[in-house]
């Protein structure tokens, strides 16, 4: 796939996340695993506190958050371990379609899920450890902080220490803190393209992440910016025709099954997350007045058993149809920003990444030439 290596090969990125479906089954799969066990951990810390499953659904279905006012600190630690998990799967399939996205632009389109899932196996240490690095750091250096000020407090000589000290190394210690952590944050979205394009290790990755912000700044946050309104839009846009597949659905069943399918649609709407949270993605914008809803006609109560069931049904297929259009925007994002390392790489380094030779290709290479240089010995010899 041809390259400018400007901001124009960002808008690639719409069209990449939705073609041949591989990214957005990809980012789609990481999420609902993510949200699976989330999902468990949450419940898992409500019952630890003493909230029985039944209340816990009652107040929150199948999109629970955990009030910290609640439970006890064992409950948060779960429901945080949680949110790790959700986010770690996030990251991880990220990766998996910042790879499969490289391999396209480098021409092979027939790099399969398979092999991003095999590629990934193989990275995870990478992709987790990298900022798992960066945040042990902020730690640590926190840590000597407190220490720092623990020595302040002995009478007469701590605050002399913390005096002479303040400028070098305590304050130039926390300047770097401070830097450190807002790497840390751009790591999270970062991480997935380096070790995608690189197949870098936890220490290449770490290296990347300040290479890139400190050397192509501009590029990176200003490509970055249009990204995320590229996978905005992209979500929007998809979610329209999403609502607009809905309509079609209850309006021709609608002729034969009339006010049931109303109820039962109902019913299965209340599994999704709260209007609020879906206004996010059907807007254009957050406070747009621009949007759509996915708006029914009232019912959804007094349903039978076999009713509630098929409610159900209906309901786990609308949230993956969410987590579907989630994916979307976040396979859009994912695209873009591969693309943008690609750029900015070739800009700091001045080397076009699609044209380095896979390690496979270098293996293929050396056996070829190995086996010509056997067949010219013997008439070397002669």
């Amino acid at each position: 796939m041809q390259m400018h290596f400007d901001w124009r090969d960002l808008f690639k990125a719409p069209r990449l996340a939705i073609s041949t479906g591989k990214r957005l089954i990809l980012q789609t799969l990481g999420l609902l695993i993510g949200y699976v066990g989330y999902l468990i951990l949450t419940y898992l810390a409500y019952l630890l506190s003493g909230q029985p499953v039944a209340e816990t659904w009652n107040y929150f279905g199948l999109f629970p958050f955990y009030d910290f006012g609640y439970g006890h600190w064992l409950s948060a630690v779960i429901w945080i371990l949680g949110l790790l998990f959700f986010f770690s799967f996030w990251l991880l399939f990220s990766t998996a379609v910042a790879k499969v996205t490289f391999e396209e632009l480098r021409g092979d389109q027939f790099y399969s899920t398979r092999e991003a899932l095999r590629f990934l196996k193989e990275r995870i240490s990478a992709v987790l450890f990298s900022p798992l690095t960066l945040f042990t750091l902020i730690v640590i250096l926190v840590i000597v902080g407190a220490v720092l000020g623990l020595i302040g407090r002995i009478p007469a000589v701590g605050e002399l220490f913390f005096g002479l000290f303040y400028g070098v190394p305590i304050f130039v210690s926390a300047l770097f803190t401070v830097f450190v952590a807002f790497v840390f944050f751009v790591s999270l979205v970062l991480t997935p393209a380096v070790v995608g394009s690189l197949k870098s290790d936890t220490f290449t990755t770490v290296v990347e992440y300040f290479q890139t912000v400190w050397n192509q700044p501009g590029r990176f946050f200003g490509y970055t910016a249009l990204t995320v309104i590229l996978a905005k839009l992209g979500m929007f846009v998809f979610g329209y025709f999403i609502m607009r597949t809905f309509q079609l659905i209850n309006w021709a069943c609608g002729f034969t099954m009339g006010s049931k399918l109303d109820d039962l649609f109902q019913a299965a709407m209340s599994y999704l997350p709260l209007p609020n949270v879906l206004d996010f993605f059907t807007t254009l914008y957050p406070g747009s007045s621009i949007g759509y809803h996915f708006a029914m006609a009232p019912g959804g109560t007094g349903l039978g058993i076999t009713e509630g069931i098929a409610a159900f049904l209906i309901g786990i297929t609308l949230i993956i149809i969410f987590f579907l259009m989630v994916g979307y925007g976040l396979a859009t994002f994912t695209c873009g920003q591969t693309i943008a390392f690609l750029i900015t790489y070739k800009h700091r380094e001045g080397e076009n990444l699609l044209e380095r030779k896979s390690e496979e290709e270098e293996a293929k290479i050396s056996e070829v030439e190995g086996k010509i240089e056997e067949k010219l010995e013997p008439q070397t010899k002669s």
